[in-house]
């Protein structure tokens, strides 16, 4: 899980470097580097793994068993 959440952080924080930095090039600040938009990503990438380790998973599963 951790390697998923250091992922889902790295991306999320590539992608609001480079809206700093393209609106900075632009010179027009439509979009800015917000730490809650990097933290709740964070948090979407743990909760949405926890989501394919337990429900999907086990949904997945059961299926499998079922045409058996």
């Amino acid at each position: 899980m951790k390697t998923i959440v250091l992922i889902g952080f790295l991306v999320s924080l590539l992608i609001e470097s480079s809206q700093y930095t393209i609106s900075s090039i632009i010179g027009f600040t439509y979009r800015s580097f917000e730490v809650d938009d990097l933290l709740l990503n964070t948090i979407g990438s743990g909760i949405d793994f926890l989501f394919y380790k337990y429900i999907y998973v086990k949904v997945l599963r059961d299926e499998i068993f079922e045409l058996k």
